[in-house]
């Protein structure tokens, strides 16, 4: 372990070493924060990807994907923005922002569990968007991002990271405690560092702040869908970090509010499979 990576001495040391980390693609960035605010008109989005053609190859390359699921080619940026829609293209600038971030990680099995865990948060949060007033489109982008912290740890520490996230734990609290001790904070915490940092919407610092939180189980909101696919997603298999019990899709939807519980216990073996069927449609690139 090099000195750069030894344990941090507490939370602030960790806040100041999340505050270096490089700014995923500035443009996307600033993409997600104008669709975030506001209603843009097309123009505008086609301007600003314009300012980095890397990405708006990989936004393009992705919007034709059968991820996506296009039933028609998309030649253009300015085309894509009336086919695809405002939220449909936010997700996609996230994925192909979430992605850049990811490669600057060391290559690990722990780097590509929290990889797949992201992306299949963000696909039961899709199917399950509607009982929380959402849109799927919304709900894959809350859902894609919501371990953003996790991965700045693994950016800023990653000999210690390699150390926090490799066990078997026997609870997602747990794995928060020991994130805790190693770090002087935990990826909830992390994540809403990062999203303030960056000047991202309070929306987004809730995504990733409070999705471990229990009073959030009840609610239906953002928080709320994405709480509940996150636990939906470990339930499938697509854990993060490994547990040595997981509970089973039944028990996560007791702890929900009415509609989202009745969606979930009525549609678990769907769900699994529709998931499934989601991985198998990704690009190689994006593959765990």
């Amino acid at each position: 372990m090099t000195a750069q990576e030894s344990i941090p001495s507490g939370g602030t040391e960790t806040y100041r070493s999340l505050c270096k980390l490089p700014v995923f693609r500035p443009v996307a960035l600033k993409l997600l924060k104008t669709l975030a605010v506001g209603d843009p008109e097309v123009r505008e989005i086609t301007a600003l990807l314009a300012a980095d053609p890397g990405l708006s190859a990989e936004v393009m390359t992705m919007a034709n994907s059968a991820m996506f699921g296009c039933t028609v080619p998309i030649r253009t940026i300015g085309r894509a923005v009336p086919v695809l829609g405002l939220e449909r293209m936010k997700g996609i600038a996230l994925t192909v922002a979430m992605q850049s971030f990811t490669r600057q990680l060391q290559d690990s099995e722990e780097s590509r569990s929290a990889w797949r865990h992201s992306l299949a948060v963000a696909f039961v949060a899709e199917e399950l968007a509607k009982p929380y007033a959402h849109t799927p489109e919304a709900g894959y982008t809350a859902g894609l991002m919501h371990d953003l912290g996790r991965f700045g740890l693994m950016a800023a520490y990653p000999c210690v990271s390699a150390r926090a996230f490799s066990p078997v734990y026997d609870s997602g609290a747990q794995v928060l405690e020991e994130e805790q001790r190693l770090f002087g904070m935990d990826h909830c915490q992390a994540g809403a560092c990062l999203m303030q940092v960056w000047g991202l919407p309070e929306e987004f610092q809730a995504i990733t702040g409070r999705h471990h939180d229990e009073a959030a189980a009840g609610e239906v909101s953002t928080v709320g869908l994405v709480r509940a696919a996150c636990l939906a997603a470990d339930a499938l298999g697509y854990e993060a970090v490994h547990k040595s019990a997981l509970p089973a899709l039944e028990e996560i939807a007791a702890g929900l509010s009415e509609c989202p519980a009745r969606v979930l216990a009525a549609d678990g073996a769907g769900l699994r499979e529709r998931v499934e069927e989601r991985f198998a449609s990704l690009d190689s690139t994006l593959r765990p």
